[in-house]
């Protein structure tokens, strides 16, 4: 669902899409660590309660346009992820224009290394590590994919933290790549030059966010989704392309059927049978790139 919220943003979903769906069974939560020193700088973990071995870990960063959403907006999502064999860490960040970015990448790095700091203490396996955000939750987390391979990129985003995740692969959904070529963008684009980049949107500053750019070889594998109803869907085929120039593998899915069902980030919507299937598609993508027990 979209919404308008008090700043006039109208692609935000409604907080209320939640409504009707009730937490899976068997899902342990341990819920509001702290990874940081900021209020908001928190996370929790769910993983399913009769699981005596270590899980592979998911790294979930909300969208919200860089302004907007936090953990409990994705809670049912994360915990339906955590049911199908996952341990999921799904935490809220520093958002804009208060904290202006780069802070939530920022945060993104810290609660990546958090994982590794502490994963093991709640049944994770650090080798094992995937990620999954949807719009500009996308975009947060192909940057922090992209840093395994460009240490440059890290050194721009002044992102603090010492250790960083190494995804054994990523699921991108509905997300933005590209940067300033885009009129379909522009009020995502608007947002960034308002209310998110401190010097307003320069060329630099939008280069540093544009995914594209970054793709290396070395990028882990992606699966990519878009929807019909998804009014950043031109955005998934160009970064296809960038995965496919580099040679990294990737299953590009695109969702039809009703566009005012499928709309932008309908993967979070698990009232749709669509978001079902594409979690489905998800888990069934990083079972493919959990390392056997010899390798």
């Amino acid at each position: 669902m979209k919404t308008e919220d008090s700043r006039g943003h109208p692609f935000l979903r409604d907080p209320r899409w939640n409504e009707g769906l009730r937490p899976p069974e068997g899902v342990a939560a341990f819920c509001d660590l702290a990874y940081g020193p900021h209020p908001a700088q928190r996370l929790d973990v769910y993983r399913p309660e009769t699981a005596g071995e270590r899980l592979p870990a998911v790294l979930h960063v909300h969208g919200g346009a860089w302004v907007f959403g936090d953990k409990e907006l994705y809670r049912l999502y994360c915990m339906n992820l955590a049911a199908r064999g996952f341990a999921v860490v799904n935490f809220s960040y520093r958002l804009a224009p208060a904290d202006r970015y780069p802070a939530q990448l920022e945060d993104a790095a810290l609660a990546g290394a958090w994982v590794l700091a502490h994963g093991a203490e709640y049944g994770m396996e650090p080798s094992r590590i995937f990620g999954t955000g949807d719009s500009s939750g996308a975009q947060l987390l192909g940057l922090l994919a992209a840093f395994q391979a460009d240490g440059t990129l890290r050194e721009h985003c002044r992102v603090p933290a010492d250790r960083l995740p190494e995804f054994a692969a990523v699921a991108l959904h509905c997300g933005v790549y590209r940067f300033g070529d885009d009129r379909r963008a522009d009020a995502l684009l608007k947002v960034l030059r308002r209310d998110v980049l401190p010097d307003g949107g320069t060329a630099g500053e939008l280069a540093a966010l544009d995914l594209c750019r970054h793709v290396t070889p070395g990028f882990p594998p992606v699966y990519l989704t878009t929807a019909c109803g998804d009014f950043l869907r031109f955005q998934a085929p160009v970064l296809a392309q960038a995965l496919t120039a580099c040679r990294v593998p990737f299953l590009y899915r695109y969702f039809e059927g009703d566009a005012s069902r499928l709309g932008h980030a309908f993967s979070g919507d698990l009232r749709l049978p669509e978001s079902v299937r594409c979690m489905e598609e998800m888990c069934g993508f990083f079972r493919e790139y959990i390392p056997t027990a010899d390798e």
